[in-house]
């Protein structure tokens, strides 16, 4: 990236990271923040806000996904939606699955049934453009999904950052119950488009393309999370947890129905991701 670069770059080096700094090309300022490990989906963006964290004040901070393409307005909408209802801690965009801009994948984020474990999102399927009422929308959602989210320092100060030990998967439901103790509301704006290559870092989406650092934490996260907040839910969503692995057995992913049933026993091991 650098080597392209047309403009000025700072370099500094640190006990866990790399920071890069550009400055050009019609912005003011860009940080690059390079991990020396993979510290999955919280920890990594942990990491990037605490550092800007240290020398700059804001009013709000958008967590976007790398595989990702925004509308020109869709920061604009987002920032409207939260300044109309300052209890708003997180809010949501209308994602679009970017090989197909006719579908939607989600609207803001998604639904939780607590008593199996299991999340859906929110319009999945439905066709672009279409009416949405934002308020049936905002009733509905558990949380925001983790590819577009806005949330506001005041937010951040009183709840915290995300809880980094899921390292994939299940971040955002645990930071929107924080969000609703908290007295915080999840939001969404509608007209705040982003275009979304779904799974494409780590290879999430149906059962039988999933891989197997997904299929790991997905399942192992969604018992972590009903243990940390539902425990009274804990031993229905182990029971369903099963018929998932049944499901990979008909699917012929023997490999993937034997590490779903080790994490069920508590004995699966994370595969080492890339």
């Amino acid at each position: 990236m650098s080597d392209s670069f047309e403009g000025e770059e700072r370099r500094e080096s640190r006990e866990k990271f790399e920071f890069i700094e550009f400055r050009g090309l019609g912005f003011s300022r860009l940080w690059l923040v390079l991990s020396q490990i993979n510290l999955g989906f919280a920890g990594g963006n942990n990491l990037a806000l605490g550092v800007a964290m240290e020398s700059h004040k804001f009013d709000y901070v958008w967590f976007l996904n790398n595989d990702t393409e925004v509308a020109p307005d869709c920061l604009d909408r987002m920032i409207e939606r939260m300044e109309a209802d300052p209890s708003i801690g997180i809010c949501g965009s209308t994602l679009i699955y970017e090989h197909d801009r006719r579908t939607i994948q989600c609207f803001g984020g998604c639904s939780a049934n607590l008593w199996t474990g299991m999340t859906n999102e929110i319009g999945n399927g439905s066709l672009w453009p279409c009416d949405v009422d934002q308020a049936a929308v905002e009733s509905s959602m558990d949380y925001v999904s983790g590819a577009s989210m806005l949330v506001s320092s005041e937010f951040l100060e009183k709840v915290g950052l995300m809880t980094e030990d899921y390292f994939l998967f299940y971040e955002e439901l645990d930071w929107a119950i924080r969000a609703r103790r908290a007295g915080f509301r999840l939001g969404y704006a509608k007209d705040a488009v982003v275009y979304h290559k779904e799974g494409a870092s780590i290879g999430t989406g149906k059962a039988a393309e999933r891989s197997a650092l997904a299929e790991f934490y997905g399942l192992r996260n969604k018992l972590l999370f009903t243990w940390r907040f539902v425990p009274w839910a804990f031993p229905s969503v182990w029971l369903v947890s099963w018929l998932q692995v049944a499901r990979r057995v008909a699917l012929g992913r023997f490999d993937r129905a034997l590490l779903m049933g080790r994490t069920l026993l508590g004995i699966g091991v994370a595969p080492s991701p890339k």
